[in-house]
């Protein structure tokens, strides 16, 4: 199903420091992407863009192409679509599809690689996620060839959601031009590995991908719009849930319902992939599992 942004703040690694520690890097020196509005004298800031405080506005429509000749490079459809920022940075926190893309665009500038050659080398490959993918195949004979991503299919449609569901899934994942935000597919066994390395604060087996300090950069409270409420890692949202804290991301290419979450002080991850139409049961389900199986953990 769907591997989240998560993975977009982890190829940023080498600039998770300097974003941290002394002034803010500007993406603006990786990127020449339009700002206007509100704040269209401040720079983009990475720390923003990995806080989701960044400012800029929501754009849903465009995010996926109607056909495969009508999808744009992902560096090309970034650069014609950025939305205005309508808001000055460090106000609110608000998830932007277009600004988690932004960092893919900052890696593949970075690298001098496209986004999925990149991740296949730095992610992929030391944590064998062997069965995960960057960009859904526009063809039938690339995705045959692909065991693990059979087209998916519904059984004969019969309720108005089913039928829903099933029109979703006719062209599913294949037009998005958002890249890193939308367009990395994986498997449960895949995402175990995954949430493997963060459990263990970068390391895979005898990789280290990221040191323990930046991990834990990651990881920790970045910003909170208020004393008290919850607020932002670096990519991951700070929840809590029957007295339990834990970190999260998730994601939504209908009609896939994913979430990826961690419970570092009981080193355990909870992935979840539903198909449906209804996004609210992926977390009521998430919250019955905490509930049953996490209550040792609760907070006193």
């Amino acid at each position: 199903q769907k591997l989240q942004q998560p993975v977009n703040s982890f190829l940023s690694k080498p600039l998770i420091q300097d974003t941290i520690v002394g002034d803010p890097i500007s993406g603006d020196s990786y990127l020449n992407l339009p700002t206007s509005t509100a704040s269209s004298a401040d720079n983009i800031k990475l720390f923003n863009l990995m806080t989701h405080t960044s400012g800029f506005d929501e754009r849903i429509a465009g995010i996926s192409a109607r056909s495969a000749s009508a999808k744009l490079n992902f560096a090309e459809y970034m650069y014609k679509s950025m939305p205005p920022r309508i808001r000055a940075p460090n106000l609110v926190a608000t998830y932007s599809n277009h600004g988690a893309g932004a960092l893919g665009l900052i890696v593949e500038n970075l690298s001098k690689q496209s986004y999925g050659d990149f991740i296949k080398q730095n992610l992929f490959t030391p944590l064998n996620m062997t069965r995960s993918f960057y960009e859904y195949p526009l063809n039938d004979a690339d995705l045959q060839a692909n065991p693990f991503f059979p087209r998916p299919v519904l059984r004969a449609s019969t309720t108005e959601a089913e039928k829903f569901a099933s029109s979703q899934l006719s062209n599913y994942g294949q037009y998005i031009q958002t890249g890193p935000a939308g367009s990395i597919f994986s498997t449960a066994h895949d995402m175990a590995n995954y949430a493997i390395l963060h459990l263990n604060y970068g390391k895979f087996k005898d990789n280290e991908l990221l040191s323990v300090p930046i991990a834990n950069e990651m990881y920790r409270e970045q910003f909170t719009e208020r004393a008290g409420k919850l607020g932002f890692g670096l990519i991951w949202f700070q929840k809590k849930s029957n007295g339990i804290s834990y970190i999260e991301h998730s994601g939504t290419v209908d009609p896939y319902h994913s979430s990826l979450s961690l419970f570092h002080l009981s080193d355990a991850a909870l992935f979840i992939s539903m198909v449906g139409t209804n996004p609210g049961a992926l977390d009521t389900l998430k919250q019955q599992f905490i509930a049953a199986t996490m209550s040792a953990y609760a907070e006193a």
